[in-house]
């Protein structure tokens, strides 16, 4: 008896090993490889922290001081730090004469602060009024100072 192969039954079969054995051949057959490649970051800059007058100051007199409270914020969304805080009156109105002012400067105990990101510190520093015995100073009578921060 002889065997005989119809084309529709042995097509199937000699293409399904084929594929076996071309896919086994592929699945091994591949090199391993390395490689190196560069790129590049750039840092960030610094956010200038804000500070903000909290009281009011009234009724400074020739030789009186005021305390001057100020909050120093930090509106940067990392840590930033800061050393002190100098004021300083750059005005006067009407006739005052702004060089018989002086503002302080604020250096916290365990300065260099380090403000958390949102973070605030809450200072006081002062301002004071010479009291120059033979000069007449009614030209500062309710006088309105203008006061600047400046933060390092």
């Amino acid at each position: 008896m002889k065997l005989q192969f119809k084309k529709r039954r042995f097509l199937p079969a000699a293409l399904a090993i084929v594929v076996l054995v071309v896919g086994s051949g592929v699945a091994y057959a591949y090199w391993t490889a390395g490689g190196a490649g560069d790129g590049s970051a750039k840092a960030g800059d610094s956010t200038p922290l804000t500070v903000a007058q909290t009281n009011t100051i009234t009724g400074l007199v020739p030789g009186g001081s005021a305390a001057v409270d100020v909050t120093v914020t930090n509106p940067a969304a990392f840590h930033q730090s800061f050393t002190q805080v100098v004021i300083t009156v750059t005005a006067a109105t009407g006739t005052c004469n702004v060089t018989w002012f002086t503002g302080s400067t604020i250096t916290p105990a365990g300065a260099p602060i380090i403000l958390a990101a949102a973070g605030t510190d809450a200072l006081v520093g002062s301002v004071s009024m010479s009291d120059l015995a033979t000069t007449n100073q009614d030209s500062c009578k309710n006088a309105t100072l203008t006061l600047h921060f400046a933060i390092s």
